[in-house]
């Protein structure tokens, strides 16, 4: 899905905008109070769809243009005070209008709980549906206190179905909570590749002179030196099984091979029986290793989802001598830096700095919450960042979004805008 175009006709009375939009990236750049924020929110009130906020918000009209699965669709609602009539639009299909009747409430929980349990008439029920399947956009609205303190004053709000509450979380407490689900997904994918790792090596020491197995042209180990591969192998029988005869067993296994290897070289026997047989020997060392590469490639792409995030998040972090990494338990923390290495005990990411949090929260939002062919939309990500991180912010920013995805981002700073003029939406 991607935003096409939004028109917003007398918003809070006064507001009128007439937006086009890029396919990609697009840096909402203006004045403070030239609607840049509430753009972002008509957007997601139309997307989610907001019923409560569509049915008490003051305005004449807010449409919204998309391209889902290649066809057009305008999403609009009127408010006439007396009632908000929302439609869905498009030139090859016919939707009934939603009619929501506007309440006037003063307090913000009698809007949620006055519209909590609508549910559509017989007619509306193919725009609701509709509405109600368009994939959601990832919205981050930051609201500060006015001295930018932000790790307990901010809160993230995902959508959630009508009927449900919203759960307040404090984004780092949303961010541990997704960080601890990918975290879990990749060691269980670390779980079966150690399951996997682990019957290789006994059908390899089940191997058969006469396996039948193509000849290898030469009595020759693996590309990896057998020092390399007997050091994966002791390290990782040892975690595996803790014993002494690992520790015994594992170098004269692989010192067997290496003498074996000096007495092919000075042997004149070329029978075919006896190079059968020690190729058949030759061929377990290899598979050996073929298992090992196997388990790391395996294992470093179920981490390099993971990797990518902590990445990105600690290139800025070396500027305070910071590391951010997962504990035993999946849950980020962090520790001190001396001349590179890490220094104490770990401590818990909400003793860092706003402008360190901020980084941490939004690079997981982007990184874990963003899908492919998604819009996500952040309002001001230069709060509380230094002018060398907010220049450095986008690069970074940019690289942990999902393929096809559009980005909004609403921003006061030169240097985010800075070389990015076509992406520019000027308001």
């Amino acid at each position: 899905m991607r935003l096409i175009s939004l028109k917003i006709e007398e918003l809070y009375d006064t507001l009128n905008l007439d937006l086009n939009f890029h396919e990609e990236l697009n840096l909402l750049v203006g004045i403070n109070g030239s609607g840049k924020t509430s753009a972002l929110s008509v957007i997601d009130w139309l997307l989610t769809p907001n019923y409560a906020k569509l049915a008490t918000q003051t305005y004449k009209r807010l449409a919204l243009s998309i391209e889902k699965d290649g066809q057009k669709f305008d999403i609009s609602a009127e408010n006439d005070g007396d009632v908000a009539l929302v439609k869905v639009e498009t030139d090859t299909d016919t939707f009934h209008p939603i009619a929501i009747p506007v309440e006037r409430l003063d307090r913000r929980f009698e809007m949620e709980d006055a519209y909590r349990g609508l549910s559509p008439d017989e007619e509306e029920v193919k725009a609701w549906d509709f509405l109600d399947n368009l994939r959601k956009p990832t919205v981050v609205s930051l609201e500060r206190t006015i001295t930018a303190e932000v790790e307990k004053e901010v809160y993230y709000e995902r959508p959630r179905p009508p009927h449900k509450r919203n759960r307040r979380t404090t984004p780092l407490e949303h961010v541990q909570e997704i960080f601890g689900q990918h975290y879990a997904d990749y060691r269980g994918q670390v779980g079966e590749n150690d399951t996997r790792l682990k019957s290789q090596i006994i059908l390899t020491a089940l191997h058969s002179p006469d396996a039948d197995q193509p000849t290898l042209p030469s009595f020759q180990f693996p590309q990896e030196s057998t020092e390399q591969l007997e050091a994966k192998v002791l390290n990782y029988l040892s975690s595996s099984f803790p014993s002494e005869d690992v520790s015994n067993h594992v170098p004269r296994f692989f010192s067997y091979f290496r003498s074996l290897s000096d007495e092919i070289e000075q042997s004149s026997e070329k029978s075919g029986k006896v190079v059968d047989l020690i190729q058949s020997q030759f061929s377990r060392v290899d598979n050996l290793a073929r298992a090992f590469k196997e388990f790391e490639e395996r294992n470093a792409e179920a981490f390099s989802h993971l990797k990518a995030y902590l990445d990105a998040v600690n290139k800025f972090l070396k500027d305070s001598n910071k590391l951010v990494y997962a504990d035993s338990r999946g849950r980020l923390v962090f520790a001190e830096l001396k001349n590179g290495m890490p220094i104490g005990s770990s401590r818990p990411i909400s003793k860092m700095s706003s402008g360190e949090t901020q980084i941490i929260i939004l690079f997981a939002l982007m990184a874990f919450e963003s899908a492919e062919n998604s819009v996500f939309i952040v309002d001001e990500p230069e709060l509380s960042l230094h002018p060398k991180w907010q220049t450095e912010f986008m690069e970074s920013f940019l690289r942990l979004c999902p393929s096809n995805s559009q980005v909004l981002v609403a921003t006061h700073s030169p240097e985010i805008a800075a070389g990015r003029k076509t992406s520019c939406v000027f308001f």
